[in-house]
């Protein structure tokens, strides 16, 4: 593929007379990036709309979400849809709609179930995942192009350009790392460390074996994001295929089966665009909503 894309490329520069060499060409792209984050700092409390789509052999599922990051607080609204076919071949679809709300580290995830609503305190993996949705500082901007391989530019048209963005999965993990030695206290709870833990392994794993690339289509008059696709197969591939190879981990074999379908076969995209102002009004939680009955904690039990 990529010997293809630069095949293209080479046609194109022909076609048009361009002399830039792949040198030249890689360090432009490179100062559109950082022309385009720096512009993006001014993004927070933009409303946005994401779709995670994924798909297995048996299950194929779309969560659809609207949230709004603030300075230290975070609101959601949104559908998890799913399909799944059973041994006999029968499709069954369900869907549950939920809430999310953060404020600091505390974090509640409001979901309905047979009409009933219920709410759980996530553990603090949820949060800090959340955390990576807010508008990045200067700092962590700069942190994020350290980490960046390749960047190609697409299109590149008056108003708009759009950027192939590649990221080294080793210098991610050996942030993760630095981070969490900085901040232990970020760590997790008691409750949840265990779990957290593993969740991390599992990660830096991950991000050191799989290709990890998105796609940013910018506003070339305003600095900002119109739309942003990532793809997160091999990611998530890769994360399932660390926890099939921990020998300490006791799976029964249907879970097996579940992970080793989710670490060989399943794809896994999002697409963000951005919503107007009116939109925020959809993510503010119903009353009857705050009345939702206390739910156990997702995090798995311990043995």
């Amino acid at each position: 593929m990529k010997k293809i894309f630069f095949a293209l490329t080479l046609c194109f520069a022909m076609i048009f007379g361009a002399t830039v060499s792949a040198e030249e060409s890689q360090i432009d792209a490179m100062q559109a990036l950082r022309e385009a984050m720096s512009a993006n700092s001014e993004e927070d409390n933009r409303i946005f709309h994401e779709d995670l789509f994924f798909a297995m052999p048996s299950i194929q599922g779309e969560l659809e979400l609207i949230g709004l990051p603030e300075k230290n607080s975070f609101k959601a609204s949104g559908t998890l849809a799913f399909w799944v076919t059973n041994i006999s071949g029968d499709l069954k679809a369900a869907e549950i709609p939920f809430y999310i709300t953060q404020t600091a580290k505390d974090m509640k995830i409001y979901f309905q179930d047979d009409k009933q609503w219920y709410v759980f305190q996530s553990p603090s993996i949820a949060a800090v995942i959340t955390d990576m949705i807010a508008t990045p500082t200067a700092e962590e901007n700069e942190q994020f192009i350290a980490d960046v391989k390749e960047v190609n530019i697409l299109r590149d048209s008056t108003n708009q350009r759009t950027m192939l963005i590649k990221l080294d999965g080793n210098k991610i993990a050996d942030d993760m790392k630095a981070e969490a030695e900085k901040n232990p206290a970020d760590n997790g709870t008691a409750d949840d460390k265990e779990t957290q833990d593993k969740f991390f392994e599992y990660l830096d794993t991950a991000f050191r074996n799989a290709d990890i690339w998105y796609m940013w289509t910018i506003d070339k008059n305003s600095g900002k994001t119109i739309t942003l696709s990532l793809h997160l197969s091999g990611l998530v591939q890769e994360f399932a295929r660390a926890a099939l190879a921990d020998d300490s981990l006791t799976l029964d074999e249907s879970f097996k089966d579940a992970l080793a379908s989710v670490a060989f076969y399943s794809d896994v995209k999002s697409y963000t665009n951005f919503l107007n102002a009116d939109a925020k009004k959809k993510v503010e939680i119903p009353k009857n909503v705050l009345k939702a009955k206390p739910a156990e904690s997702l995090a798995p039990s311990k043995k």
